[in-house]
């Protein structure tokens, strides 16, 4: 094989050599994704003075519910567009947004005592909403870390499953760790 010619048999991590192999439940997260980000940068923005004002109500900075919103939408949009190019980045940047899903959610799970306590409301409904949309993030981990999606995404299916979730969720929590110790 002459070193311009590209190896059939070894392509570079990167490069896809059949897009129409790409998962069904792939192309329906990339628009779903893409849908979400630009939504959720949306929002920011026409929310932007509203959230000044519920900040005093919700007990943390403004600046902080604005600039998670803006920095999430944009992983969102990021995550759709490697998705949709079956790239490795694509597939961390996924993993990075399910896992914050069920970060969120779970955390929202573990505040609602507090909640109740503080202002003497019930959160039943708000228990069931929060726990099923983390099961839901979950189901879609479990699709992520599926073999056709690990195999859509070049280079991924030689990470060990494992090691990329203690990745992406120990980061996730040192965050919320961070922003917690530090706003609250």
């Amino acid at each position: 094989m002459s070193l311009t010619q590209p190896d059939p048999l070894h392509p570079r991590p990167e490069e896809k050599t059949e897009p129409s192999d790409r998962p069904i439940g792939v192309t329906m997260l990339a628009v779903f994704y893409a849908l979400s980000g630009v939504s959720t940068i949306v929002i920011q923005g026409v929310w932007l003075k509203r959230f000044a004002e519920l900040s005093e109500l919700l007990g943390f900075p403004a600046f902080l519910l604005n600039a998670t919103l803006l920095v999430m939408g944009m992983v969102a949009l990021a995550a759709a567009v490697g998705m949709w190019l079956g790239k490795r980045w694509g597939w961390w940047l996924s993993l990075f947004y399910i896992g914050y899903g069920i970060v969120r959610n779970g955390n929202a799970l573990l505040s609602i005592p507090g909640i109740e306590e503080a202002y003497g409301v019930s959160a039943d409904g708000a228990t069931l909403k929060y726990a099923i949309r983390a099961a839901g993030y979950a189901l879609v981990l479990l699709y992520f870390y599926g073999d056709a999606v690990t195999g859509y995404f070049f280079g991924i299916a030689r990470v060990p499953k494992l090691k990329s979730a203690v990745i992406v969720f120990g980061s996730l929590i040192a965050l919320f760790a961070v922003m917690t110790l530090t706003f609250a």
